[in-house]
């Protein structure tokens, strides 16, 4: 027969691997319940239950397979410098991709044409996928905040770099909604030269509030 002592001490290993197999289980829960904090894209706050294990997307058009449509003009901060063309070469999921070629020195933006209403302290992600030549300059997904008047009161809050890589890598950021803020319109831009490919845009509303 195993003695007293040595029956516990098996007991007591036993009992520290189980809890050791089990601490990613309990972390992932604690992620989905709200009881750990999160990083957000202006600040730190603790992240309460999700609304839907599946939210809406809310992005017109997300991966381009209606062209162009529900997205802004390219703009350029060097006109006649760059565009976003259709291609089934662009393409991560489906028939169609945008690619985005410019070589001027300025700023550029592809933007959805969807405003967002939200109620600050919503906890909102964006994602998107992007291909990017290792040429490209700083380029990445945010999203511009308004107020109540149409007022922008940033041009590229939650900033989400997109690395510049020949594989599709898909850049995600969640952020929680600014006080003053009343709506968002999520943008891919960048500075300066670009040759990339983007597709599967989303930007879903995760958690409420706080009441």
């Amino acid at each position: 027969n195993t003695p007293v002592g040595g029956d516990f001490r098996a007991r007591r290993t036993m009992k520290k691997h189980a809890e050791r197999r089990l601490a990613p289980i309990f972390f992932f829960a604690a992620i989905l319940f709200g009881i750990v904090p999160a990083m957000s894209g202006a600040e730190d706050r603790v992240i309460p239950k999700d609304v839907a294990l599946n939210p809406p997307n809310t992005v017109e058009n997300p991966s381009f397979e209606a062209g162009l449509a529900g997205w802004e003009n390219f703009w350029s901060g060097s006109p006649g410098s760059g565009s976003a063309s259709i291609t089934a070469k662009a393409a991560r999921t489906g028939k169609s991709g945008v690619r985005i070629d410019h070589s001027g020195t300025q700023d550029w933006s592809l933007a959805n044409a969807a405003r967002i209403p939200v109620s600050p302290g919503e906890i909102w992600e964006m994602t998107a996928s992007v291909r990017a030549s290792a040429e490209t300059r700083s380029t990445g997904i945010s999203v511009v905040t308004r107020d109540s008047l149409g007022k922008e009161t940033n041009w590229v809050f939650a900033f989400a770099e997109a690395p510049a890589t020949d594989n599709w890598k898909t850049t995600a950021r969640r952020f929680v909604v600014p006080r003053g803020t009343a709506t968002i319109q999520l943008r891919l831009t960048g500075s300066g030269f670009a040759r990339l490919s983007a597709d599967d845009f989303s930007l879903v509303r995760v958690a409420e509030a706080p009441a």
